[in-house]
């Protein structure tokens, strides 16, 4: 997204009454502009959380330690431990980098601020690495772990192969709960949860999850005017903008 886009971008979103962005991906550390756009979300007074799985520019993994105390939540997706990681990102990286953006964080911003989100897969990377995982978010200090299940949304061919069904995902939870010690939170987000988030794409496009794997309802926030943006969303049965009190 281009930066002469986010301005009107935002003041939408705040006519909207916006409440909360996660910048995503994809992966958001490779993004040229990333401290200017996080700066802007919260000078419009909206929460900003951030996901990453530890991969992308080097400025933007040295920054990030600094920046965490700034947002809502830092959000690190770890899906397995150590080298079954970086496999399953295809970055050597990336379990590396992870660890080295938490070992910069003070304990109270670990405590406060810090997310480790696991997508829960029949992979033998996640399987064969479960238990390890399990210790190292229990011994890490952060604030929760969240525990996903797979979602159809941009799916891969390997989908299917390591996709879990609802028992099966219940039985990783149950697992995890034996193996946390600590006072760790755990979250869980079934996929059907996905429904109810919109997803502003790089190309200015807005559009609703569903269920399934092509997204619903969208319309392109950077070309179109406030009016007819809150026509399509509410025409998806979502509230916008909030009622004045």
């Amino acid at each position: 997204m281009l930066p002469e886009a986010i301005d009107r971008i935002l003041t939408i979103f705040e006519q909207l009454g916006v409440q909360k962005i996660d910048i995503g991906g994809g992966e958001p550390l490779v993004y040229q502009h990333l401290p200017m756009l996080i700066e802007k979300i919260r000078a419009q007074g909206i929460c900003c959380t951030l996901t990453t799985s530890g991969v992308g520019r080097r400025d933007n993994l040295e920054f990030l330690p600094s920046l965490a105390p700034h947002l809502t939540r830092l959000i690190m997706s770890l899906d397995a431990y150590g080298g079954a990681h970086d496999r399953l990102r295809g970055n050597i990286n990336a379990w590396k980098n992870v660890n080295n953006i938490v070992r910069q964080l003070d304990e109270t911003t670990r405590r406060q601020k810090l997310r480790i989100n696991t997508v829960a897969t029949s992979s033998f990377e996640f399987e064969s690495t479960f238990e390890q995982l399990a210790k190292w978010v229990d011994q890490s200090g952060v604030r929760e772990w969240c525990l996903i299940q797979p979602h159809p949304a941009n799916q891969k061919e390997t989908y299917k192969d390591y996709h879990l069904s609802e028992r099966q995902f219940e039985a990783v939870v149950q697992r995890a709960k034996q193996l946390l010690e600590s006072k760790v939170a755990l979250i869980v987000r079934k996929s059907s949860l996905y429904s109810d988030y919109w997803v502003l794409h790089p190309s200015g496009l807005l559009q609703k999850h569903t269920t399934g794997a092509v997204d619903g309802v969208g319309i392109d926030v950077a070309l179109n005017d406030i009016e007819d943006i809150t026509a399509v969303i509410l025409s998806s049965g979502a509230s916008a903008p909030l009622e004045e009190k």
